[in-house]
C-alpha cells in the first residue's frame, strides 16, 4: 500500500508540472522571451522571482515556459521510439524466423552505437532545431524499445494461453492484440516512463552543444549553454536550469521505479 501512495504523489506531483507548464502562457509575470536593457543579471527579487538573465530577461518566467519545451521533447520522443520500437519487437517476437532475423539483426546493430551518438549524426544531417532533435532522439531510441518488447514477446509466446489461442484458430491479428499486447503493455509502460528522463537528458545535451534549441527558446538546455561565462557574476542562473533538469528527471526516474514495484515487472536492462 506504501508504494501505490508513492506513486500517487508522483503522479500528482508530475501532473501539477504539466498543467502549470501548458498553461504558463497566461500566468507567468514576464513574456520568457523579452529583453531588457536595466535589469541585467539581477539577484532574485519580489520583481524578479529567480532573477534575471544577461538579457534582462525573466528566469522564472523562462524556466516554467521551458519546462513544456522540455516535457514535449520527452513526451514526443518516447512516443516515436515507443510505437515504431513496439511495433518491431511485437513482429520480430511473434513472427519468428526470418522476418525476426532481419528485424532484430538490424536492431542489434543500431543498438553497437550509443543513442547519443545516433542522435548527434541524424541532428547534424537534419539540422540544428528543436523539431529535429525530437525526431533524432525518438529514432536512435528506438533498438531498445524494440530489444525489451521483443524479449517481453517470447515470453509470453510459449506460455499456455497463447499456444491456446493458436489452437482454437485465432487469427494472428487477434492473438498479438488481445493476448500479447495486454501483457507486454506493462513493461513497455515503465520502460517509457524511465526512458523520459533519458531523452530530455539527451535533448538537454543537444540544446546545449547548440543542436536542440536555439535561442531566444527558453529551453533548459539552450539556458545552460547561454550561462556558463556567467557563473561568477550570477552563479543561478546557471544552477536554476541545471537543478530543473535535474529534478524532472528525478520524477519520472521515480515514477517509472514505482511502477515497476506497482506492476511487478522486472527491471528493464539498459546498455552496460
Amino acid at each position: 500500500m506504501r508504494n501505490y501512495k508513492i506513486l500517487i504523489a508522483l503522479l500528482l506531483l508530475a501532473s501539477i508540472l504539466i498543467v502549470a507548464s501548458f498553461t504558463a502562457h497566461f500566468w507567468v509575470p514576464f513574456d520568457p522571451e523579452e529583453m531588457a536593457v536595466g535589469p541585467r543579471l539581477q539577484s532574485p527579487s519580489a520583481i524578479y522571482w529567480l532573477g534575471t538573465d544577461e538579457f534582462g530577461r525573466d528566469i522564472f518566467s523562462r524556466i516554467v515556459v521551458g519546462m513544456r519545451l522540455t516535457l514535449m521533447v520527452g513526451f514526443i520522443s518516447v512516443f516515436i521510439s515507443l510505437s515504431v520500437g513496439m511495433t518491431i519487437g511485437l513482429i520480430a517476437g511473434y513472427a519468428g524466423g526470418w522476418p525476426e532475423h532481419i528485424l532484430m539483426r538490424s536492431m542489434d546493430m543500431l543498438f553497437s552505437f550509443t543513442e547519443i551518438l545516433i542522435a548527434l549524426t541524424l541532428v547534424a544531417v537534419l539540422g540544428p532545431s528543436l523539431t529535429n532533435a525530437m525526431v533524432a532522439i525518438g529514432i536512435a531510441a528506438i533498438p531498445f524499445y524494440a530489444r525489451v518488447c521483443y524479449g517481453a514477446v517470447l515470453v509470453e509466446r510459449n506460455k499456455p494461453y497463447t499456444e491456446a489461442a493458436i489452437a482454437i484458430g485465432a487469427t494472428h491479428a487477434r492473438i498479438v492484440t488481445l493476448h500479447l499486447l495486454p501483457n507486454v503493455l506493462p513493461t513497455m509502460i515503465v520502460v517509457s516512463t524511465i526512458g523520459m528522463s533519458n531523452a530530455i537528458l539527451a535533448a538537454s545535451g543537444l540544446s546545449y552543444l547548440g543542436l536542440g534549441a536555439q535561442p531566444p527558446s527558453p529551453e533548459w538546455g539552450a539556458m545552460l549553454a547561454g550561462s556558463k561565462n556567467y557563473f561568477q557574476r550570477a552563479p543561478s542562473l546557471l544552477l536554476i536550469p541545471g537543478l530543473s533538469i535535474m529534478g524532472v528527471v528525478l520524477i519520472f526516474n521515480l515514477i517509472g521505479d514505482q511502477l515497476r514495484q506497482a506492476l511487478d515487472v522486472a527491471k528493464p536492462m539498459g546498455k552496460s
